[in-house]
């Protein structure tokens, strides 16, 4: 069920597209966006008060508003990616197959938001993110499909991406979760409740306060309604150091 890369086939790929494109936002990206507004970061603004003039002498330059930037890791339908553009964010988006980044471009545009997007079709192993950029890299279900050999190094590439004072929300799943168990193990990263926490002091330099840490190991719903075991830890940091 899992290809070479880690992640799904595309034919699974293309059936979750299918499947998610009605989905509501989840629900931790709101959290995380409400943990930024509740900051108050006076360096974030919303996209109806943004400077669009060019600014012409260092003094305006540092008086100009900053836009909050954000990733989305695995982005899938872009359900995410829309939200965060509506709020007036410049988004980064990212997945492997290039069907979710085709049609995550084309839902920004038809709302004329797609001026503030950018985006990459990647594999989570071997991502490369610049430092210190991100307001907030959300990441849904998708970093535990980063191979076992990879997962230091994506790990460090998004910590380090996240400015101090910006938030990370994400996914990881735990031993009992079934697509785990049905991967081989060299091929996803499966992590305990010492492993998650250890997540926020494992990177040199760099220190995480937790938001929310929440272990979901009990039966629900699939994607798709059906039933389903989840094994899964809800994670909302923020960069502190």
């Amino acid at each position: 069920m899992i290809d070479d890369h880690g992640s799904w086939t595309r034919a699974q790929a293309v059936d979750f597209l299918d499947a998610s494109r009605a989905w509501a936002p989840r629900s931790l990206l709101i959290e995380a966006m409400g943990a930024l507004k509740a900051a108050g970061d006076e360096r974030s603004v919303d996209a109806d008060v943004l400077v669009t003039s060019s600014v012409t002498s260092s003094e305006e330059a540092r008086e100009a508003p900053h836009r909050r930037r954000a990733a989305d890791l695995g982005c899938g339908a872009g359900t995410e990616v829309l939200e965060l553009l509506r709020h007036g964010f410049e988004v980064l988006a990212v997945d492997l197959h290039a069907e979710c980044i085709e049609e995550t471009r084309r839902r920004a545009a038809r709302e004329g938001i797609d001026d503030r997007l950018e985006t990459r079709v990647a594999d989570l192993a071997g991502l490369e993110l610049p430092r210190d950029r991100f307001d907030l890299v959300h990441s849904g279900f998708a970093l535990p499909f980063c191979p076992r050999s990879a997962w230091p190094a994506c790990w460090a590439a998004i910590a380090r991406s996240v400015r101090i004072g910006g938030v990370f929300a994400g996914q990881f799943f735990g031993p009992h979760e079934p697509m785990m168990l049905e991967a081989a193990s060299a091929d996803v990263t499966v992590l305990g409740r010492e492993d998650v926490a250890n997540l926020r002091r494992v990177v040199p330099g760099i220190v995480w306060e937790a938001l929310r840490e929440e272990e979901i190991d009990r039966p629900g719903r699939g994607p798709r309604g059906e039933p389903k075991h989840w094994h899964v830890f809800h994670a909302l940091w923020r960069r502190v150091a």
